[in-house]
């Protein structure tokens, strides 16, 4: 169904050089900048949160991050595809 296409979103999470962990959502077609994405969270830089400490960083398996009401609180940042797909009729939730 390309009309959905749009529509998709991944969640991603992030480890900066801090230890700090972050959660970024971006557009399913669009592709993180890490420079861009370390500037955002002030880390010298930043890296994807290895698969292997995914659930037990953040309590989910690949595929099962859901950005809003995650067990644990992160610092979470939205593509600004988002505010569009929100401002459509029939939208669910409000950020």
């Amino acid at each position: 169904m390309p009309e959905l296409v749009d529509r998709v979103f991944k969640t991603i999470v992030l480890k900066g050089k801090s230890k700090n962990l972050y959660v970024c959502v971006i557009h399913g077609e669009a592709h993180l900048d890490l420079k861009k994405a370390a500037k955002d969270c002030e880390e010298k830089n930043i890296d994807l949160l290895p698969l292997s400490e995914l659930e037990k960083e953040t309590g989910y398996i690949r595929g099962g991050c859901s950005p809003v009401g995650m067990k644990k609180l992160f610092r979470t940042f939205f593509d600004k595809g988002v505010e569009k797909l929100l401002e459509r009729k029939n939208t669910k939730i409000k950020i």
